[in-house]
């Protein structure tokens, strides 16, 4: 069914209504070191935790638009084992990978912040 302007469909628009939040949560990615960037940074990702679980139901709340679900928490997975364990796989080692450049951002972030530190010449001095 194509997409017609002049005869929403409450899918439709509850998409229409979250893409807003989306494209607010990208501006606070790409926020300058500012002053308050930092605390907008903070909201937006509070903002995107509420709007998480808006998204999660959606799905449920009108199935017609999404596929249901491959891989279930407590039931057996629809997907077959030729595919499932290299998805797995490849899972658990973008989240390694996801957390080891996050801790060298963090760790860039807290000596950027902390540049005129004595505890940090102190440690650089060794």
């Amino acid at each position: 069914m194509a997409f017609d302007p002049h005869v929403p469909e409450i899918a439709g628009v509850i998409q229409l209504a979250i893409a807003p939040v989306f494209m607010l949560t990208a501006v606070g990615t790409v926020i300058g070191a500012t002053i308050g960037a930092d605390r907008a940074a903070g909201l937006l990702a509070i903002v995107g935790v509420v709007n998480l679980p808006i998204i999660h139901y959606s799905v449920y709340w009108w199935n017609t638009l999404h596929q249901g679900s491959t891989l279930t928490k407590l039931g057996k997975p629809s997907m077959t084992g030729d595919m499932l364990w290299p998805l797995l796989t490849m899972l658990l080692a973008f989240t390694l990978y996801f957390g080891a450049i996050l801790l060298l951002r963090l760790r860039g972030e807290i000596l950027l912040r902390e540049r005129d530190a004595s505890w940090l010449k102190t440690e650089l001095a060794r």
